[in-house]
């Protein structure tokens, strides 16, 4: 599952460039600084991209044993969902606090950080970055991990384990 995550982002940044290449001319990619920031932009896109499609791909191998059941999915009440929500924000707050804690031990590692991030998020608006991390990246990582990885390690010994260390 993980190589189709790779070839549908793949195949996004394919197509992405053939549009760019057909809007721009291929003199395009002669400067560097013309396409950089743009390819840099796509990359969310492929994110969301592959996402989207690897979790059709888990929907229609499980379709037929029953989704929801294989995945073990249960409804939660408005109560639990906002505590989540809560926790969420929370857990946020502590990671700024981290952030902190780092740049006070070593500045570097924060100035590294935000330089490396600077070129992902101002080259997406807000809402498809929220989507991706917000939205997105739990769904992918509970039907991965819960759905097919543990299902697929659950007969053994080691799931006890693997559950304690992929949490």
């Amino acid at each position: 599952l993980c190589v189709i995550y790779f070839i549908m982002s793949g195949i996004y940044i394919f197509f992405a460039t053939i549009v760019y290449v057909i809007s721009n001319g291929l003199e395009a990619f002669e400067d560097p600084t013309k396409y950089e920031p743009w390819l840099l932009g796509q990359a969310l896109y492929s994110i969301l991209f592959a996402q989207i499609f690897t979790l059709f791909i888990i929907y229609r191998m499980y379709r037929k044993r029953g989704f929801y059941v294989m995945m073990r999915f249960r409804k939660i009440s408005l109560k639990q969902g906002l505590i989540s929500g809560l926790l969420g924000l929370v857990m946020l707050g502590m990671s700024s606090w981290i952030i902190e804690i780092l740049y006070m031990i070593s500045p570097s590692i924060v100035d590294n950080y935000i330089e490396s991030i600077s070129g992902i998020t101002f080259q997406a608006n807000f809402f498809v970055i929220f989507i991706i991390f917000a939205v997105m990246a739990p769904i992918f990582e509970e039907v991965l991990m819960r759905g097919v990885l543990f299902r697929v390690f659950e007969p053994t010994a080691l799931s006890m384990g693997l559950i304690i260390i992929l949490s």
